[in-house]
């Protein structure tokens, strides 16, 4: 569904590489960086406790342990439960690469969670917030020439135009986290206890707005 939402000439390779020159498709980094919690290490160890956790006390994987007729059975299910999970989980980690995709063809909100966005509208800040919002689609206008430079540029595979229009871009990107870091800072002023994590909004809104 994503891919068919995408622009017309766009189809999935495209979306991959235009996720992967935007940096969202990093998916083996074996830097020993404190600052990025997503590298091989920071798998390892973190998914080792996770693993441990969901495989030994989690419901859904207790309750095929002791439904399961024998020993043998109940390994069998955990087995099989461990191997399955990694082309599911590659499953839902491509859906969220071909989201953000889709967002560079389409202005993405700045905050995706409605709620607190509907609270800032409704307050005195309304005028700062329509400043930034304004600042941001008019970074995402400027940002279509390049995603579509870049996307002519991988077609006809010219890699002076490919990092040409990946650098511009990865320039837009910045300014515009710079954009949502000032619209953070003005969500907590307008609401201290307002929750700024909105990572599990971003399908919810795509989900709700453009699914039929």
């Amino acid at each position: 569904m994503v891919v068919h939402l995408l622009p017309q000439d766009i189809g999935f390779k495209e979306a991959l590489h235009i996720a992967g020159k935007s940096r969202k498709a990093n998916a083996i980094d074996f830097k020993l960086d404190l600052n990025n919690q997503y590298t091989v290490w920071t798998g390892l160890i973190g998914g080792f406790f996770l693993q441990l956790s969901y495989f030994g006390t989690d419901q859904s994987q207790v309750g095929r342990y002791l439904t399961g007729s024998s020993v043998k059975e109940s390994r069998l299910g955990l087995l099989m439960n461990g191997l399955l999970k990694v082309p599911m989980q590659f499953c839902i980690l491509l859906i969220g690469i071909l989201v953000f995709a889709y967002y560079q063809y389409h202005t993405p909100p700045l905050f995706f969670n409605e709620q607190v966005i509907e609270q800032l509208e409704n307050s005195n800040h309304k005028q700062e917030y329509e400043n930034i919002k304004q600042r941001h689609e008019e970074i995402s206008q400027q940002k279509t020439v390049y995603i579509n430079q870049l996307t002519d540029a991988l077609k006809t595979k010219e890699e002076d135009k490919i990092d040409q229009a990946r650098a511009e871009l990865l320039k837009f990107n910045e300014n515009d986290q710079k954009l949502r870091t000032e619209l953070v800072e003005l969500i907590e002023k307008n609401d201290p206890n307002a929750d700024t994590n909105d990572n599990n909004y971003i399908f919810l809104r795509f989900r709700n707005r453009y699914v039929p």
